[in-house]
């Protein structure tokens, strides 16, 4: 691994434009595999991953997907016309963004992940019988909010995806 800096720079009103600030973190080259594995989704990584991507593309910056899973956040990027794909795992690293190609579609902001994640977790396992969490999804609307799913693994093995409203309700639920 590597230490990478980002150069940021922020002004507002009529203050003059500060000088940029450095923000250093360590990239991570095998996609954070290395990373610990937890026993659900790593929400606390959440913050760190929206703070590398605003560092990285600025203020906004428009997702065509963002999930959560044991041990690390991926975040897939609109970017002039093509999909670009960076990893963040906390002290694991942050695995640089990679170019999917072209892609078109629904996005959304940071802002629009605003859910009360542990709502929506207590929500599908009132609903579902006993379901280990495995990933949290967000995909963009047209109307730029984001879809909420969820990957559950039952104790027999099968895994489901639970599409969930920002309250915990099941919408739909999908073999996988």
């Amino acid at each position: 691994m590597a230490t990478s800096a980002v150069l940021v720079a922020a002004c507002s009103g009529d203050e003059a434009p500060p000088a940029a600030a450095t923000v250093e973190f360590v990239t991570n080259d095998v996609r954070c595999l290395d990373a610990p594995i937890g026993p659900e989704p790593a929400l606390g990584l959440l913050d760190g991953a929206i703070a590398a991507l605003e560092a990285e593309y600025g203020p906004e910056p428009e997702l065509y997907e963002l999930s959560v899973d044991r041990q690390r956040v991926s975040m897939v990027v609109a970017v002039d016309g093509d999909a670009e794909q960076s990893f963040w795992c906390g002290d694991a690293g942050y695995a640089l963004p990679e170019n999917l190609g072209e892609a078109d579609g629904a996005t959304f902001g940071p802002d629009a992940l605003d859910v009360e994640v542990d709502t929506v977790f207590d929500g599908v396992r009132e609903e579902l019988d006993d379901p280990e969490i495995v990933e949290l999804v967000a995909v963009g609307n047209p109307d730029g909010s984001a879809r909420l799913g969820l990957s559950v693994q039952s104790a027999s093995g099968g895994v489901l995806f639970v599409e969930v409203n920002p309250s915990g309700a099941v919408l739909s639920v999908q073999a996988l």
